[in-house]
């Protein structure tokens, strides 16, 4: 009976959810498999300072944690298809140019151009999940969906990484061209089978639990707030960004639980 009822449930899902788990499968591959070398290839291969490296891993974070909150808000108004085929245009896009950059600053700019397509990409996905499950399967939808993220980011920097960085026909810069093509091709399923998830009841959200809301606040917040931290040296100043990033996720809180 078990097996029958989670037969059953799996085939309530809609080929597009399907598909969008796939594009995060993807998505978060290419996006650790390149992170994974990053640092490595911007000092050893290009020979970039250190101090330079976290310059640019500390401005591309801060991107993909505040982005979301405008480009859900876009993705809602144009369109998840629309929208979702330019986060992978710019992610392609933002991949290969690093790829094939030397000099630091056009290197700083093509990784700003992938930044903001991964946050352009992160509330659409999280959306279309939303939307495509009910009561019925969203905890297996769900589950199904963040295993999707775990396995991408465990299966390229495991496989595919190792074999392209060390075999003699590729090399280092063949890791990002590979994020720059997972990414990229996904634009092709996009326009064939990604179907514009329905609107569901604008009240429906109201039922999720604030404190997940919370916590999703938190996260958008949490990398910069990090890095500024650490920046200051004043126990003062310290103390009054911690009392406006506690403003801030109780603004961002309030609002998320009020969109939903």
């Amino acid at each position: 009976m078990a097996d029958k009822h989670k037969k059953s449930v799996l085939r309530s899902f809609s080929t597009t959810y399907w598909v969008v788990v796939f594009f995060e499968f993807m998505e978060r591959g290419s996006y650790y498999g390149m992170m994974s070398v990053l640092s490595v290839y911007l000092t050893d291969v290009l020979g970039f300072a250190k101090t330079s490296v976290g310059l640019i891993k500390g401005t591309i974070q801060p991107i993909l944690y505040f982005l979301p909150i405008i480009s859900g808000a876009l993705a809602d108004r144009f369109g998840y298809r629309r929208t979702l085929t330019i986060a992978f245009a710019l992610l392609g896009g933002g991949y290969f140019l690093t790829s094939q950059m030397t000099s630091y600053s056009a290197v700083f700019l093509a990784l700003c151009v992938m930044a903001l397509g991964a946050g352009t990409f992160k509330p659409i996905i999280s959306g279309s999940i939303a939307r495509l499950t009910d009561k019925s399967n969203s905890t297996i939808g769900f589950g199904i969906y963040y295993w999707s993220i775990n396995f991408g980011a465990f299966l390229f920097p495991l496989i595919l990484v190792p074999f392209l960085k060390n075999s003699p026909l590729f090399g280092w810069r063949w890791v990002i061209i590979a994020s720059a093509l997972g990414t990229g091709a996904m634009i092709i399923p996009t326009l064939l089978f990604f179907k514009e998830p329905p609107r569901g009841d604008s009240n429906k959200g109201k039922q999720l639990n604030l404190i997940k809301t919370i916590a999703n606040a938190f996260e958008i917040i949490y990398s910069p707030f990090v890095l500024i931290y650490h920046y200051l040296r004043s126990s003062k100043n310290r103390a009054l960004l911690v009392y406006i990033i506690i403003g801030l996720l109780l603004v961002l809180s309030l609002w998320q639980y009020g969109q939903r």
